[in-house]
């Protein structure tokens, strides 16, 4: 919703939903939020608006930050 873009502080609570559906958690603990320039465009597949999310893992490998994020996740972190 446009109220959660307007302010970014006001991302940091929304809800995201662990596997399986048994735990919600704030996106703020799973992410570092910023607002940097980029290329802008709108993306659809089969007709449906497509949104990306990137990031980078300065230390270690992909597998690696994939494996903290599930344990972090499934609280084993």
């Amino acid at each position: 919703m446009r109220d959660f873009r307007s302010d970014l502080e006001n991302t940091w609570p929304v809800l995201v939903s662990a596997p399986g559906g048994q735990r919600q958690i704030p996106i703020g603990q799973l992410a570092n939020i910023k607002v940097t320039r980029g290329p802008s465009m709108i993306r659809n597949e089969d007709g449906l608006l497509t949104g990306y999310v990137m990031w980078t893992w300065p230390d270690g490998t992909q597998a690696a930050y994939i494996e903290d994020a599930g344990n972090l996740i499934l609280g084993q972190g």
